[in-house]
């Protein structure tokens, strides 16, 4: 489709809210990831009917599954923890036999450490949003044997920040746990607590006993539970040793097992109604009958496979859904801020939730707000921003196919970036976003908008038709969202927008110049939260500012100038600009400086079509970034990938000598 109907745009949101909805919140585990995914390959591929009559069903289905959900017995396990660190008084308030063991455990180990404590005994997680409770979570049931298995969000905190000789290594982080087994489990003889490692457990006269276990070891909990308190009973896990890594597996009575299980297939039942209501199941074998849609269906499901393995193989621990970003790097500090705006966000300060953890936001400003809209909507894991990434190559294909005009094109491009990425040293490939995005970095999501805003260029620039307004809001929103969440790419996306504005003014489209400006507008949210908050003009990040960042200051090119005016030879100035732009893009790589000359020749050549001499002086405006900054490795895929492919659609049209019909 060459632009974006309103109403397909709705109906597709309330169907994903509805399903999300249907799930349960977080969707935190693979069987949810499964669903959404599935609700979103409908979206893409099904014939859809969004009615009101539709909408009523849908409605109907949705409240009569959470209905039948809620009076599903489930006792909630509730589970508190943090990172002990001994300088914080508030740790105090632990129960003495488990502060003194962590104390002097921590001490004995960590006589210098490189952590800084926590302001709450029990730390906050995402998770708390959805199911409140007195610690830090609610689960269902309780598993793990490591670090990563645990999911404790609290753990990717700038707190802890460890790296290179700092101590402890963020892979034995010390922490505790409180497990609180309510009443109705804890009376039940099939309930017991089996762990490794070090444990205090309650025994029937409210004493705390330590038990270390080299080996799993089970207590029945029926045994230590004292009935007639009718309260929750209460243990510690702790994981201060590193050679004594904690495991701990909570053992359910049947009916708890089955409970859960009920709820999955509720959740099932109600999401395949849902999806009835909307789509003919039968149509997906109508669509894979169309070569388009068999092409992008078969790009995606590559995708899949292709992001997963990467995925595994890159980091095997992210197999639980949560990741343990390294220290010393930019993912840990978006989830750190993250954390924050979700925290002000339970708190309702809203102060704090729109500040962002900075007063002036020194890294990328919108990415952190977004890595918050996952962990609120998938808990403690990366789960959705995976999801969303698993769409990249589909938006390759949309944007080859609309400058290329070739779906043929388009799916061999496509299936390069996903499966055999011989253009890797120009960024041009699935798995390099997904290990980005298993880091916590910001690129892939604002690449994906970028590109995706990019592919209406030649809509745009197509006749003098009256264009559909929606996707003119669309595309600049998403060139906005691109900007804030990465804004090295304002150079080419500022380009873009002031291309197709040109074009709608010299068409006296004033109602589109109006609906472009204003989905770009919140754009002007950055400089105005920065002098807000921080009493300072900030346009986007202070760190576009660092000695370290800006290799070359744009009054050294001044200087250079006004030196040649003079005739005067500035030698000194010129070594070290030319140093710089030897760095970025080295004459061993040489392979780089083709589509550099071929993108420029397209950008002035007569012979070229329009869209394809934007997408060229896009290319070009982008690369510009290397003149003043160090933009290597993650950061200059965005330019590399956009000369690329201009210089293989000059190629094209060079060979075709065909005018193009945007021309």
């Amino acid at each position: 489709m060459l632009y974006i109907k309103l109403k397909n745009m709705l109906g597709g949101f309330a169907y994903l809210a509805l399903l999300m909805g249907v799930a349960g919140f977080p969707l935190a585990t693979y069987w949810k990831l499964i669903l959404l995914f599935l609700g979103i390959f409908f979206i893409l591929f099904a014939q859809k009917k969004w009615s009101n009559k539709q909408f009523i069903k849908a409605v109907f289905i949705f409240f009569v599954t959470i209905t039948l959900k809620y009076f599903v017995p489930i006792h909630m396990i509730e589970e508190g923890g943090n990172v002990f660190v001994p300088e914080s008084k508030i740790f105090k308030a632990l129960p003495k036999p488990v502060y003194e063991y962590l104390d002097k455990s921590f001490r004995k180990l960590y006589p210098r450490h490189d952590l800084l404590p926590d302001n709450r005994l029990y730390a906050f997680s995402a998770e708390q949003i959805h199911e409140k409770g007195t610690l830090s979570r609610k689960r269902e049931s309780v598993q793990f044997s490591s670090i990563h298995q645990l999911g404790f969000g609290a753990f990717n905190k700038n707190n802890y920040n460890t790296y290179k000789k700092r101590v402890p290594h963020r892979n034995v982080l010390p922490y505790f746990l409180r497990y609180e087994i309510p009443a109705a489990l804890a009376r039940n003889r099939a309930t017991k607590v089996c762990w490794e490692g070090d444990l205090f457990y309650t025994n029937k006269y409210q004493n705390l006993i330590f038990s270390f276990a080299q080996t799993q070891k089970c207590l029945n909990v029926q045994d230590l539970y004292r009935d007639r308190d009718k309260t929750s009973y209460v243990f510690y896990g702790v994981n201060i040793i590193p050679k004594k890594p904690l495991k701990i597996t909570i053992v359910l009575p049947w009916h708890q097992t089955i409970a859960i299980w009920i709820k999955i297939i509720l959740s099932f039942m109600g999401a395949i109604a849902l999806t009835r209501c909307f789509f003919s199941f039968e149509s997906i074998k109508e669509s894979w009958q169309i070569k388009e849609k068999r092409q992008k269906a078969l790009i995606l499901i590559f995708s899949v496979i292709v992001s997963s393995l990467v995925a595994l193989l890159y980091r095997p621990d992210s197999l639980f859904g949560f990741i343990l970003f390294e220290g010393g790097n930019d993912g840990l500090t978006h989830s750190t801020a993250a954390r924050v705006i979700l925290e002000a966000l339970f708190r309702e300060d809203w102060s704090s939730f729109f500040q962002g953890n900075e007063s002036v936001y020194m890294l990328m400003p919108w990415h952190r707000y977004f890595y918050a809209l996952n962990l609120l909507l998938f808990g403690e894991t990366h789960l959705g921003y995976f999801l969303v990434i698993l769409f990249f190559p589909l938006v390759i294909y949309r944007f080859i196919a609309a400058y290329f005009q070739s779906k043929k094109w388009a799916f061999m491009l496509s299936l390069i970036f996903v499966v055999v990425p011989i253009f890797e040293s120009f960024g041009f490939a699935q798995f390099y976003m997904i290990r980005l995005l298993m880091r916590g970095f910001s690129e892939p999501l604002s690449y994906m908008f970028f590109f995706f805003s990019l592919s209406f260029g030649p809509y745009f620039l197509r006749g003098k038709e009256k264009k559909n307004l929606t996707t003119i809001f669309i595309v600049s929103l998403f060139s906005c969202f691109a900007v804030g969440i990465r804004p090295n790419v304002i150079l080419g996306v500022g380009i873009y927008l002031l291309w197709i504005s040109v074009l709608f003014l010299q068409r006296q489209q004033w109602k589109s110049v109006f609906i472009l400006c204003l989905g770009f507008s919140p754009i002007l949210l950055i400089p105005l939260h920065n002098y807000y908050f921080g009493n300072v003009f900030v346009l986007f990040a202070a760190s576009a500012g660092l000695p370290e960042n800006l290799a070359v200051l744009p009054g050294e090119y001044k200087a250079v100038f006004k030196s040649f005016i003079s005739l005067s030879f500035p030698k000194v100035l010129l070594a070290k600009i030319g140093s710089h732009i030897k760095n970025e893009i080295p004459f061993t790589r040489f392979w780089l400086y083709v589509p550099i000359v071929f993108s420029s020749w397209g950008l002035f050549s007569k012979r070229i079509s329009i869209s394809t001499r934007m997408l060229c002086c896009v290319s070009i405006s982008q690369l510009s970034v290397i003149l003043f900054y160090n933009a290597g490795g993650r950061y200059s895929y965005i330019h590399w990938i956009c000369l690329l492919l201009s210089f293989l659609l000059v190629i094209k049209e060079k060979s075709n000598r065909k005018y193009i019909g945007d021309r």
